[in-house]
């Protein structure tokens, strides 16, 4: 049987690494035994796979319970995520309006766009559990139209639920996870943000700012053991499409490329990737490090030359 080791002492040229000149901050010395006990369970569970003394991941005793927050997981992608985590023995939580179909994802009814019943609603999941290790904020509106129609009343639904959503789920999970010195947190954007085809310009602008601040957020708390990125999804087929807001036009200037426009995106995104794929991505995401700020999961890519030839004009 590997052994591993059981040090807590800092060697000197660790010390030398925490102190930069200053004195030993309690945190950072923390930090620097995490990393030295992360490596040797490393070189530890490298040496039992060669003995044959421990099983794959697959095998589903090696399974370990983890409480999961998903934002709108009542359809689609929500939906399928929370049943991919539930599946593999997580403890899934479902903050939305709609409780959705699946028994074993616990409803917690929630208006994401209202910062303190998101906050209410993460603190009771904590007080229940003692524990948040991933946060997925996945809920998000859609709305289409010519910038000059758009009714400033949806502006602000979609700004407050695709991006005030994601802060606030943010804000009220990272205390919990910096507690216990762990955590995920996954903040879902789409492909169609970087190509910002026209009509969506709010939808993009609040998806593109969802992947800004996530950038900025993961470099704030990566000394703190909490791992955090953007996911670009590619067009899925859900009913995210019948529930898009829709600015309709009948100025002629509009009126007819909205119609073409926004045709060719429903086409896209009904004959898109199944949204049980992408959660079986974001599972596996989920059970590793976030290499980068921005993970993009690919899809079909039918109309990648339209998009593109979109942003271009």
């Amino acid at each position: 049987m590997v052994k591993m080791k059981n040090k807590f002492k800092l060697n000197k040229s660790e010390y030398q690494q925490v102190t930069a000149n200053e004195p030993l901050d309690l945190d950072d010395a923390l930090s620097v035994l995490e990393q030295r006990l992360d490596s040797e369970k490393a070189e530890a569970s490298t040496a039992l796979k060669a003995n044959g003394e421990i099983t794959a991941l697959s095998d589903p005793t090696t399974w370990h319970k983890r409480v999961v927050v998903i934002t709108g997981a009542s359809s689609g992608i929500g939906l399928a995520t929370a049943h991919c985590f539930s599946l593999y023995a997580d403890i899934v939580y479902n903050l939305s309006r709609e409780k959705g179909n699946d028994d074993n994802i616990i409803f917690m009814p929630t208006d994401v766009s209202n910062p303190d019943a998101v906050k209410e609603s993460i603190r009771k999941i904590y007080n229940k559990e003692g524990q948040i290790d991933v946060l997925i904020n996945n809920a998000g509106i859609g709305l289409t139209g010519a910038v000059e129609e758009l009714l400033t009343t949806d502006i602000v639904k979609v700004i407050n639920t695709n991006l005030l959503g994601v802060i606030s789920a943010c804000q009220a999970a990272i205390p919990f996870m910096r507690e216990h010195r762990k955590g995920k947190i996954i903040n879902v954007s789409c492909s169609m943000a970087n190509s910002a085809p026209a009509f969506s310009s709010v939808y993009c602008a609040s998806k593109k700012a969802v992947e800004t601040f996530t950038t900025a957020l993961r470099k704030e708390v990566a000394p703190l053991k909490i791992d955090v990125t953007t996911v670009n999804l590619p067009t899925a087929k859900t009913n995210f499409t019948e529930n898009r807001i829709k600015q309709d036009s009948t100025n002629k200037a509009y009126r007819y490329r909205i119609s073409n426009d926004i045709g060719r995106l429903e086409y896209a995104e009904q004959t898109g990737t199944s949204p049980a794929t992408i959660a079986e991505e974001l599972y596996k995401l989920s059970n590793r490090n976030f290499n980068s700020a921005v993970v993009h999961i690919k899809g079909k890519s039918k109309f990648k030359a339209w998009f593109t030839k979109n942003t271009e004009e």
